[in-house]
């Protein structure tokens, strides 16, 4: 039952300003972004992917929009029993820890709501835009080449059970004898290679397949 009270959102969204301030100053978080400014207009990966004061207050002040109200309107529709999920472990006894949920959780309302769906099934990026060579000036010193690909949602049940994107990416990944890296080492161009899903870019829309390779001065210039 949360009040939403102002104060206690104020504090958070200094929280997560202060957190959006030292995002800028890093590298990874600045690619994901220019990713994602790359995306089809009105995509749902099209969008500023971190929270700041400007974007929690200050624009839905201009635009007259109540957030606290939005709060409540946000959790007076979706917070619903049937679209949650409970996990619980501990070494008492089933019954005893079927008490104990049932006496912290029994009053969660069940609005019976259909879970939302995301509204577009269509890739990130448009295939007829691709390829696509994106080059950004790193703030600290670095030398990496970021291949990526969309594919389609990894979050099935099928998918989940078999995890293809792990095996793909152990074996593009391995470091051992006959390897891409062990390749790359020996002409002198790379350093480290990296590859696999991420897990802020796996979502029921899209995900993207990374592989990372920390280049040598030859491998820049190769």
């Amino acid at each position: 039952c949360p009040l939403f009270k102002w104060d206690g959102s104020r504090r958070e969204v200094r929280a997560i300003d202060s957190e959006f301030q030292q995002a800028q100053q890093n590298d990874a978080c600045r690619v994901e972004q220019l990713i994602a400014h790359m995306s089809t207009p009105d995509h749902p990966y099209d969008r500023f992917g971190w929270g700041n004061k400007r974007s929690l207050v200050d624009l839905p002040k201009a635009a007259g929009t109540d957030v606290r109200a939005a709060l409540n309107s946000f959790h007076g529709r979706f917070y619903s029993a049937n679209i949650m999920s409970l996990v619980v472990v501990g070494k008492e006894s089933l019954d005893t820890l079927q008490r104990w949920i049932s006496d912290s959780f029994g009053e969660t309302p069940n609005r019976q709501i259909e879970r939302p769906l995301v509204p577009s099934s269509a890739p990130p990026i448009e295939p007829s835009r691709l390829p696509m060579r994106l080059t950004a000036q790193p703030l600290e010193q670095s030398r990496q080449l970021g291949l990526g690909w969309y594919l389609p949602p990894q979050i099935s049940r099928d998918h989940v059970r078999c995890k293809p994107c792990d095996v793909v990416g152990h074996l593009v990944g391995h470091e051992g004898a006959g390897s891409i890296l062990a390749y790359l080492k020996r002409r002198g161009l790379a350093t480290e290679l990296y590859a696999g899903l991420e897990e802020g870019d796996s979502t029921a829309t899209a995900a993207l397949f990374r592989v990372g390779v920390e280049l040598t001065t030859a491998g820049v210039g190769a």
